[in-house]
């Protein structure tokens, strides 16, 4: 709330629906395209003008704008938004704009129903310049549902910054105050913790995010470093022993069974429903997990089974009576 009425929202009440971008008295397009140039110019708000000064026949200056600068946000967070806002013109909403020959951050946004949309914009930003594009009608009056942000207000911007920049190319953004990490993407999608990649992590699933320097507190992914099993079950149905667990598709598992007569491996493979013939035997079976990595293979946690008695009189004893 703090920093949008830095930028001359109109915030009187910070409720939660804020955090997805309501605004329950709307905002205008200048209004909005001055709070991403605030992101393109590292932090630092600047009111837009579409007249900057007014002099008379004889040079004096009658009107100017006012040039008052405002910190609303520091170097390194307007270089991390920049950041995620370049993704989502690689691989987001806006990616229509990513065959551009040159660095450009961008957002999407649209609102309408079923019925169909009121409002479509696209707003990016390059190191130099904004530009920011509305599509709608006065009134407020419906639009066809294929009139999205992403879509033909995208495709608008994109001949608006590609004229801007017919003859020329803006710099790369610099980024200030911040680092660049390797991310486990997997845990990421998964678990929607960040964590940090280890040496075994492969490259499918690293992520190169950008974070302030003072983000210190990140815990390493152990995924794939230490494989694991997890919800082992086992039983007897039929005379077979059926084994399941779950784990993640990457990962191998080894099956061992240990009788009188020692330990073996029986199964080795990467199902997690393993079936075994019942003998008459007391044995007990266990799961060691591994997985094959980028710089070397790794073992986990050996898991041992409840053991199963396959000498036991089934007709006097209770249900699961094959346990020990």
């Amino acid at each position: 709330k703090n920093a949008l009425n830095k930028m001359d929202f109109e915030i009187d009440n910070a409720s939660l629906n804020l955090s997805v971008g309501y605004l329950e008295n709307g905002v205008d397009l200048i209004t909005l395209g001055g709070a991403y140039a605030t992101l393109a110019n590292g932090g630092k708000y600047q009111k837009p003008h579409f007249i900057t000064k007014i002099t008379d026949r004889n040079g004096r200056i009658i009107y100017s704008c006012d040039n008052d600068v405002t910190t609303v946000y520091s170097p390194s967070t307007a270089s991390v938004v920049t950041d995620m806002l370049l993704e989502c013109t690689k691989s987001g909403t806006a990616k229509k704009l990513n065959d551009l020959p040159f660095q450009i951050a961008a957002k999407t946004g649209t609102f309408g129903n079923e019925n169909g949309n009121t409002d479509a914009y696209a707003i990016a930003y390059t190191s130099d310049s904004t530009f920011a594009v509305w599509l709608g009608y006065d009134d407020s009056a419906l639009m066809p549902n294929y009139v999205t942000g992403g879509g033909l207000a995208t495709a608008t911007l994109k001949e608006v910054v590609a004229h801007n920049y017919a003859s020329h190319y803006p710099k790369d953004f610099i980024s200030e105050g911040t680092k660049t990490l390797d991310i486990d993407k997997f845990a990421l999608e998964n678990s929607g913790k960040i964590l940090l990649a280890s040496s075994n992590t492969p490259e499918k699933y690293i992520l190169h995010g950008v974070f302030k320097d003072s983000d210190n507190v990140f815990e390493s992914s152990k995924i794939f470093l230490e494989p694991a099993v997890t919800d082992e079950k086992i039983f007897v149905e039929d005379n077979t022993v059926k084994i399941t667990f779950n784990k993640y598709d990457f990962y191998n598992v080894k099956i061992y069974k240990t009788t009188d007569s020692g330990k073996k491996l029986v199964y080795e493979g990467i199902e997690n429903e393993i079936s075994f013939p019942l003998e008459n035997e007391f044995c007990e079976y266990s799961i060691i997990p591994v997985y094959e990595g980028r710089s070397k293979t790794v073992y986990g946690r050996e898991v041992y089974l409840p053991k199963v008695n396959g000498n036991a009189n089934k007709n006097a004893l209770p249900q699961k009576w094959w346990y020990e």
